[in-house]
């Protein structure tokens, strides 16, 4: 199915990043912006604490108003803002907000995705076991790859040139969920609305034209 094709190409591009920023940036902390271990760690741990509220916020948000889209592309942007913003800023007060961005772009789409994968025309419970373990073994290759390749370029090109460069990655969960249909019941108000006016529109042109 395509939009499981696009759902885990999303993954791949989204968990690379995340894998390899989890994984280096307690070092890049501590051997660029001077900071010891413990501070470095602590900076880190930002993120799953974050994400536990995202995914929290994500999942009752997608309930109250009844969409998809709007927890994923652009929850997928929060990831690439606050990756580039943890590893080019220099105070630690914008380092945390940064990382609280990656935060909520990590976890805050992981309701929408599911909900909407369950909702694809012609899914059925079969389909959805075997689209989740497609979309999940694509995704942690990508996340076994990033680290391992990373911690290679890295003694070659130095660790913010490869955390800057592989940040590319983030933009395919950007633009694979982009094309994602709307499968939640919200859509209809926004479906039918547009419909409405449209035809209001033709009467009033009908009426206006009779003598």
């Amino acid at each position: 199915m395509r939009d499981v094709r696009l759902l885990a190409g999303g993954l791949f591009g989204g968990m690379w990043v995340f894998q390899l920023y989890t994984a280096f940036l307690p070092e890049y902390f501590h051997t660029i912006r001077g900071m010891d271990l413990r501070a470095a760690s602590s900076m880190t741990a930002v993120l799953p604490i974050t994400g536990m509220f995202a995914s929290l916020g994500g999942g009752i948000g997608t309930g109250i108003t009844g969409l998809r889209k709007p927890f994923t592309w652009p929850v997928a942007i929060t990831t690439l803002l606050g990756c580039a913003g943890a590893i080019s800023m220099t105070d630690p007060i914008w380092i945390r907000v940064s990382l609280v961005l990656v935060g909520i772009g990590a976890a805050g789409s992981l309701a929408a995705i599911t909900t909407l994968l369950m909702e694809l025309p012609g899914m059925t419970p079969a389909k959805m076991g075997t689209g989740l373990a497609f979309m999940w073994s694509v995704g942690y290759s990508g996340a076994f790859v990033a680290p391992f390749l990373g911690g290679v370029l890295a003694a070659h090109y130095g660790l913010k040139a490869v955390m800057l460069g592989f940040l590319a990655f983030q933009f395919m969960p950007i633009v694979a969920m982009y094309f994602l249909p709307e499968t939640g019941p919200g859509r209809a108000r926004y479906e039918i609305a547009p419909a409405a006016g449209a035809a209001s529109i033709t009467t009033s042109s009908a009426d206006a034209a009779q003598p």
